[in-house]
């Protein structure tokens, strides 16, 4: 913990920018806390732009 893994991933993620959708595939008690990070790490993009599934009918 605290090692800055999330950090990575997402700016990581952010350099290949141009070649999203990405998908981020977390254990469901993370999908709220990535959500926050990716807020937090990446400030330009609205909160209508970041979508989480809930359940299977999210995805269709």
């Amino acid at each position: 913990m605290g090692l800055g893994k999330t950090v990575q991933a997402i700016g990581i993620a952010y350099f290949y920018k141009e070649e999203w959708p990405l998908l981020i595939v977390v254990p469901s008690s993370l999908r709220y806390p990535w959500t926050e990070e990716i807020e937090k790490w990446i400030p330009e993009l609205s909160p209508e732009e970041i979508n989480v599934i809930q359940n299977k009918t999210d995805v269709g």
